[in-house]
């Protein structure tokens, strides 16, 4: 099967290996490694119509779709996008709810106002920095875009948003104290 690999990586471009072989192989050897020798902080397959992978989870996986399923995620056709530990997570999460935003149908009430919510709170978090409020308000949001949401693309932002602010809580969350959602 051809795996694309992206993102923070030496060497980005279609390559081909059996599927079920592990992610590391695909990272390391075709891909020759994270840019500039950094570590290795997510895996968003799809780009960010699913749920992110952290470093951990992204080492350890087979390209399969069981699993990623087993993860709760999806692998479909192979597309991964790698980010780098340099790289900011509140900067990504907010170019992907702007570009929905852009994108999306808007005909839902539901569905266009979590997107505005999602975005505001984006916005400002990519402006001034993150707080534990704002992150938990970015989930209150997710949740209820993933409950109402009548298109797959609606409900995949949704996910995303969810498991990434999750997975990455202490960079959303700032210099807080509060504790993990």
């Amino acid at each position: 099967m051809d795996f694309e690999i992206a993102g923070s990586v030496n060497r980005p471009g279609t390559y081909e290996l059996e599927r079920g072989a592990p992610f590391a192989s695909l990272l390391l050897e075709k891909a020759q490694g994270v840019r500039d020798g950094r570590a290795l902080k997510a895996v968003l397959p799809l780009g960010t119509a699913c749920p992110a992978l952290d470093a951990a989870e992204a080492l350890s996986i087979k390209l399969d779709e069981d699993s990623f399923a087993g993860l709760g995620s999806c692998l479909s056709d192979g597309r991964l996008v790698v980010v780098s530990e340099d790289d900011s997570m509140i900067e990504l999460l907010s170019r992907s709810v702007n570009e929905f935003a852009r994108s999306c149908c808007r005909r839902i009430a539901s569905c266009r106002e979590a997107v505005g919510l999602m975005r505001s709170i984006s916005d400002r978090m990519s402006r001034r920095g993150s707080s534990a409020k704002d992150a938990g308000c970015m989930l209150d949001a997710a949740f209820a875009m993933e409950a109402f949401a009548c298109c797959p693309r609606g409900k995949g932002l949704a996910r995303f948003v969810a498991a990434t602010v999750t997975k990455f809580w202490p960079e959303f969350a700032g210099n807080a104290s509060e504790v993990k959602p």
